[in-house]
Order: C-alpha cells, then structure tokens, then sequence
C-alpha cells in the first residue's frame, strides 16, 4: 500500500473515532455541566440569602446593645417607670428601628413590658407569641455577668421571627444586669419581599420537615443543601432555631434549569461534528498528497543521493514553512556542521591558545581572589608567582616587583602564621583546606576571608580568598534582630498566660469576695469572726488588684479610650507625681511646644506615669534627678528594622529619665516579665514594669529602655500620635523642683 492509500485511511479512520468519541463525550460533559451549574447557583443563591439573614441580625445586635447598655431601660426594669414608654416607644422610634416586637424580662425571666408593632400600618397589639416560653428560653448565664447577647431565628408555631436577646445593663458596666431586652422582628412576606428586591431571588418559607432539617441539627451555622425540581433545582437554607427552637427553612428558586436538554445538545453537537468530519476528509486527502505525499518522494531521493555519491556539498530546498521544510533545513544544516568540523580538525592550536586565554580572562575577572604560588623545598618555602586583581587589592600585592617573594615577607607570622602552615601542610600531600572563616588583620584593616587552597600539579598551589567580612557583619546584625524578636515572642506569650490565668482567678476572687460580703452582712460586728471575714475581704481586694495589673499586662484590661492631648495631661499629673518619689528626689518635666494629640484611656497614660516614676524612683539610692519629656517622633523604615515591636509612622514619646543603679542586660531583658523584680522580698510585686508594657502593647505602642549599669535608665514609650489636627502652639514648659507634696 503506497504512502498516498495510508493516508486516506488514517485520517478517515481518525475522523471515525473523533466523532464517536466527540458524541459521548460531549454527552457527559453537557450534561453534567448543565447540572453543575444550576447546582452550583442554588448553592450561590442559598449562601446570599445566609449573607442577608446575617445582615439583618448584626444591625439588630448593634441596636439591641445600645438600647440594652442605656440607663432608662435599666431604670424601667428597676422602677416600671411609664415615661419610658412614652418617650422612647413612640411610633417613628420603632418604625425607624424596624422593631416587630419589643420585650422586658427581669432576672427571673418574668416579661415585665411587652409591645407588638406592625411596621407596614402602624398598629400596636399584644405580642403574637408566647411570652412565657419566650421569657424562660433565655439563658441563666446572661444575669451572672456582663456577656455578650444572642441573636438568631426564633420560631413560635407558625411565627418566625429574627430575634436579639441582650443582658440590660448600664452605660459604664458598674452593676450586674437586672434584666434582659428581646427585639424582634416578624418574617413575614414584606419581609421577603424585601429580600427579594435585594437578591432578585425567588424565596419562599419551607415546612420544617424532618428530611430538610436533620441534616443541620447540632450545628450552630446555617446550612445550604440543594434538591432537584420539576422546574430546576432549589437551594434549602436551613438556620438553626435560637433558644432551643426548632431549624427553619427557606427555599430559593434560582431559575436555572437542569441537565434535560443534555441528550439533545449532544445530537446537535455530533450532527456538527459529522458534516465537518465529511468536509475535512475531502480536503484532508486532496491537499495531503500535494502538501506532504510528494514532498517526502523527493526527500527520499536527495537522501538516496547524498548516500550513495558521498557528496557533502550537495543541498535540498522544499519550501513552505512547515516540519517538513525545517527538517530539509536540518539535513542542510547537518551536512553543514559535519563539514565544519573538518575544517576545525586543521584549527585545534588556535582553539587550545584561544581556551586558555579565556581561561586567563576568567581568573582575572572572577569576583574572588586567586593566588598561586610555587613550593619550594629544602628549605620549604612559598613563592608568589601571579595574584588576579580582587587578590592584589585584598592582600595588598604589588605584582610584578613582589613577584618570586617568600610567604614569610609578604604577610607577618602572626597575621597569617596558621594560613601558611595550612597551605604547606597541603602541599606535602595533605588534602584541600577548606576554611569557612579567617580572621586576616592586613594593612588596610581587619578582613574575614572564606579560604580554600589546593595543589596543582609542578609543585604549585593555588589559595582562593574570598572576602565575607561584610556578610559576616550582615549575620551578626540578624542574630542580634532575631534575639530580639524572641524576645517579643516571648513576651507576648507570657502576656497570654498571665491574661488567661488572672481571668480565671479573677473569677476565683469574685466568688471569694461575694461570699464574705454576704457573710459579714449576716454577722454582726461584735462576732468573734467578723474581723476573719474582713480580712478574707481585704486580702482577696488585694489580690483582684493583682489580677487587674495582669490583665493590663496581657492587654485584656477593659478600657475607654478617648483624644488625649499629651502635655495637658503631664502637667495636670506632675503634683501627684511629685507626692510620690519625696523630697530628696529632684523632679523636672518638659512638655512639646505643639499641642500633641493621642486616642488612649487617660487613666492608663496616668497609670504608666505613675509606675515608670515609681521605679526610677527605687532605683535611686539617695538624692537624684528624675526627668519627664514628651515630643513628637517619626519612626522610619531604618528604626523600624532595629526595633522588631516598633511600626513606621508618627508618635508620641513619653521619656522618663533617672540618674539611678542601671541595669545590666541580662536583667533589661527580663524587666517587662510578670512577677520579675529586683527588690528585697515582700518590698514588690514585680507586676509595675509588666502593667506598663501591657498598656502600651494595648495602645499598638512600643518600648524602648536604655540603661547601663551605674548611668540610669531611660523610658521611652511610643504611643501612636493623631495627625490630622489644626496644631496650637503652646509653648514649651519646662519645670526643675524638689518631689514635695
């Protein structure tokens, strides 16, 4: 069978098979797609109904908690005050705040005010639920402490509501909840309707049957689970019920059809595929024969040719610019090279000298340095015979005055003594030297070089020096940064577990401190044990003192930041500060010429001014100086980089100063550390330094203590400074008195 007769067959063959396969797989591929994607927008659509649902019970947290933290609704659970009702429920309020429904339950969770509201028609009526049942849900926990609410879908036979249950409390969280509030909102078919609008979904209620829930059962999260239809497939969100209610479902109808049309499409795609197969069989073989069947003949021919004459000069020319044109280039390209290299045969002397100048080339260039030396015997010795560049400039060689020079005039025994015993150990037969680091004090100062020396043949040897003093430098700045970014490690996990133990005895404490309140409630005074009970009260106030300084530490203390401005508040603090360190100690302060602004709780600014002079102040020991200066800095990229806590930007800085002890390293490193202290047992709770660096870490501020032993000890915490404010100059203050009181 000839080349031409082949080829029809193959490619009819391969049409054959294309198509089928083609069929079939289009087949699956239709289908499946088609299913996919109308599965794959059910799930969509399911998942942004879930994002909506969430929506609107975030914003009726964020109301519920303010009306929950407010002090008239306190005070109406407390005295049933009607003005209230009156001032606060009117009908615009609960229209604008979207409320369906609106409950008061005191800590007995007995309702003690109740309203029913539709929005649509502004009519009030009796909650549509069960109150009692509503009321009784509502968790014991909530009154116990100041938590955080609940919220989520509360069903009621065939109400559904979207609901927010928060503890009543007042505004500064200063006494225990005495109630809750429930607010509401109905689900209703305005309700989706507005959904609807939104999504431009179809949604709908579903039963609450047993098959579209269990799925969800146990979980805390919505769910989205798709089902196939008569019209397409269906996305169920199903939410889990609040308060021990049952899951309710939503059914959203996408629109999407399923994979019914997947056999037709698949017909379609193979009546295409035959027609086409037809045409490309018909052009397929007339044109092969004139593009490749002839074309390969005469390649045949001219290789034919070429073997049997030997001639190598002989050249084909197919045209085109197809394989076949480029491989007749390969077969010219070939014959080519083979007579090339004949001609380099005749040329090997001149591409062995070119070599070695390029060789020659290479060691003179090469970024490292490269000596060769020739050994000598009886003596030994060691004789300069060629140095590139980068070896002359770092070993300070003069070629060619100092050529034939001895090792031992070159370099002084004691800068290179060990290196020359190195390389002539080397050469009486030991192997390669291969050092990482020498330390080379040469004329033109202190290097390091990574040296490695072997021998060559004729009694020679060749040392490559390479200069690594700046990357050993580099490696010494990055352990000295990563020592200090270990140390910030490890003081944010101490702060955890300080945190995470002060919060658990703090809770320890409360129930300590309840008991013995009502205890000496109960005794009278004259009680022998009155005065134990006291003491049981004292001691565990101590101690929650305590386990507020851990909290500050662990930056879980509560707080109410507000704008500070920085030298308003030094100088309102300097007279208490001076009560505190006594006479014999010399306070000054000096504040910014500019009005300096930063967002902070100023009680903790205070409290950190407060226990950084306390400490400078122990740390004198008889008459000294402690200095207060607040400025404003910019921290840029280089600070940033030595300082693994700190972040470019502006800030405030508050420096305090003492001519006190110092510390030594080893105690600067541990000085921010619950519990460390340096003072006599009993004289200090170790836990000053540790609240500071815990208020600041709260603040996203940083640190920076310098101190040596014998020179004092300088504080100066960054504390993120407001930029964007009209500055009002107000000149510096700078005071020198005595700490009397």
């Amino acid at each position: 069978m000839t080349i031409r007769a082949k080829t029809a067959v193959a490619v009819l063959t391969a049409l054959s098979c294309s198509a089928l396969v083609a069929f079939f797989i289009s087949q699956q591929v239709i289908s499946r797609a088609a299913e996919e994607v109308a599965r794959r927008h059910a799930e969509e659509a399911g998942r942004l109904l879930i994002r909506i649902l969430n929506h609107d019970l975030d914003e009726l947290t964020r109301i519920g908690e303010d009306w929950a933290q407010w002090d008239d609704t306190f005070e109406y659970i407390a005295s049933r005050n009607p003005d209230y009702v009156e001032k606060n429920l009117d009908d615009e309020t609960l229209t604008r705040n979207r409320f369906d429904l609106f409950v008061l339950v005191d800590t007995d969770r007995n309702p003690v005010f109740s309203l029913g509201f539709s929005r649509h028609d502004r009519r009030r009526f009796d909650p549509p639920v069960d109150l009692a049942r509503l009321a009784k849900s509502i968790p014991t926990s909530m009154f116990a402490a100041i938590e955080g609410g609940l919220s989520g879908v509360w069903t009621d036979g065939d109400s559904r509501f979207l609901i927010c249950v928060e503890p009543v409390t007042t505004s500064l969280y200063d006494k225990a909840p005495n109630g809750a509030l429930i607010i509401g909102r109905v689900i209703d078919s305005q309700l989706l309707r507005e959904w609807e609008l939104l999504t431009g979904l179809s949604i709908h209620k579903a039963g609450a049957s047993d098959d579209s829930t269990s799925w969800v059962r146990g979980s805390d999260r919505p769910r989205v689970k798709t089902v196939d239809s008569a019209d397409g497939v269906i996305g169920l969100t199903v939410f889990p019920g609040a308060l021990g209610t049952e899951p309710v479902t939503f059914a959203v109808e996408t629109g999407h059809p399923s994979s019914g049309q997947a056999n037709l499409d698949a017909l379609t795609v193979l009546a295409l595929l035959v027609g086409s197969g037809l045409v490309i069989f018909l052009v397929a073989t007339t044109s092969i024969g004139r593009i490749l069947v002839q074309r390969l003949e005469r390649l045949h021919r001219f290789v034919a040719n070429v073997r049997g004459s030997g001639d190598l000069g002989q050249r084909i020319s197919l045209g085109g610019t197809d394989e076949l044109s480029d491989l007749a280039e390969a077969i010219n390209a070939f014959l080519d090279r083979m007579n090339d290299d004949m001609r380099r045969l005749h040329s090997g002397a001149d591409d062995l000298r070119d070599s070695l100048r390029m060789i020659d080339d290479i060691i003179q260039n090469m970024p490292v340095g490269i000596i060769q030396w020739r050994y000598a015997r009886d003596p030994e010795r060691l004789l300069l015979i060629d140095a590139n560049p980068v070896a002359r400039k770092l070993v300070d060689l003069r070629l060619p005055a100092m050529k034939d020079a001895e090792f031992d005039s070159l370099f002084p025994a004691d800068a290179a003594g060990d290196l020359r015993a190195m390389l002539l150990d080397v050469m009486r037969g030991g192997a390669p030297v291969n050092v990482d680091e020498l330390d080379f004090p040469g004329r033109r100062g202190d290097r390091v070089f990574h040296v490695y020396a072997f021998a060559l043949p004729g009694e020679r040897l060749c040392v490559v020096l390479e200069d690594i003093t700046h990357r050993r430098d580099a490696e010494h700045e990055r352990a000295k940064l990563e020592e200090q970014l270990r140390q910030s490690q490890k003081m944010e996990a101490v702060g955890r577990l300080a945190g995470g133990v002060a919060h658990d005895f703090n809770n320890i404490l409360t129930t300590i401190r309840g008991y013995s309140e009502l205890l000496l409630e109960s005794t009278d005074e004259s009680d022998p044990t009155h005065e134990d009970l006291t003491e049981i009260r004292t001691a565990a106030d101590r101690a929650a003192q305590l386990t507020a300084q851990l909290l500050a530490f662990s930056r879980r203390q509560v707080y109410s930041p507000r704008d500070i401005e920085i030298n308003d508040l030094l100088l309102r603090s300097t007279k208490m500060l001076r009560r505190l360190i006594g006479e014999d100690i010399e306070l000054s302060t000096r504040v910014a010429g500019n009005d300096l602004h930063l967002r902070a709780d100023p009680t903790q600014i205070e409290q950190i001014l407060v226990n950084l002079v306390v400490n400078a102040r122990d740390a004198i020991v008889a008459n000294g100086r402690i200095r207060i200066q607040v400025d404003a800095r910019r921290v840029d990229e280089e600070f940033e980089a030595d300082h693994p806590d700190a972040a470019v930007g502006d800030y405030v800085v508050i420096s305090v100063s003492d001519n006190g002890a110092g510390m030594a390293d080893e105690v600067r490193t541990k000085i921010f550390e619950p519990f460390f202290t340096t003072k006599e047992r009993g004289k200090g709770t170790g836990l000053g330094l540790s609240t500071v660096y815990g208020i600041v870490r709260q603040n996203r501020g940083f640190l920076v203590v310098l101190s040596k032993p014998g020179e004092g000890s300088t504080f100066d915490v960054y504390l993120p400074r407001i930029v964007d404010r009209e500055p009002s100059a107000s000149g510096a203050d700078e005071g020198s008195t005595a700490g009397k009181s």
